[in-house]
């Protein structure tokens, strides 16, 4: 009927599914490994546009896929170097693409980030290590209106600091 509310009163209910996949191999003093997810998530969450009149019925939805290959590297002395890559890219199902000025196009939201994690540790007494890590993230997106959350953006993280290991 017209008229009718597209909201429930019911509680929210969300569904996640992730299938992943992983691959190494050790060829001293190197470690190889590979990974692939695949996930998506099923919402019973809409959202309304009060500004544009619009109603989104599964707003929250998507599927996603990433790729992880991973390298690290150990010498005699105990330090280790790593080095990692993870490439996700997100497909929201139902979820239009905004202009900057929040207006509507014809294809739903598609995010790809890109994350480099670069790490070195040093052993300093039993089971205690020096750690360095630096990790920057690359967010690219078909989705220009960021007024409440942002689709692009460059990101860097820096740790150092000391790890046990037990």
């Amino acid at each position: 009927a017209t008229g009718q509310s597209p909201f429930k009163s019911g509680k929210r209910a969300d569904i996640m599914r992730n299938f992943n996949l992983k691959a190494s191999r050790a060829i001293k003093p190197l470690f190889l490994s590979f990974g692939v997810r695949l996930g998506w998530l099923i919402s019973n969450q809409g959202s309304y546009d009060s500004t544009r009149s619009k109603y989104v019925k599964d707003y929250y939805n998507y599927n996603d896929l990433s790729l992880s290959p991973a390298m690290g590297l150990v010498l005699e002395n105990g330090m280790q170097f790593n080095f990692g890559l993870d490439w996700r890219r997100v497909w929201y199902q139902d979820r239009l693409a905004q202009g900057e000025t929040g207006e509507y196009g014809n294809s739903e939201i598609k995010q790809t980030s890109w994350l480099t994690s670069l790490s070195a540790r040093y052993p300093v007494a039993k089971r205690f290590f020096v750690k360095a890590a630096y990790n920057y993230q690359i967010s690219s997106s078909n989705m220009h209106y960021e007024e409440s959350y942002r689709y692009n953006y460059r990101a860097s993280t820096y740790l150092m600091g000391l790890e046990w290991e037990f």
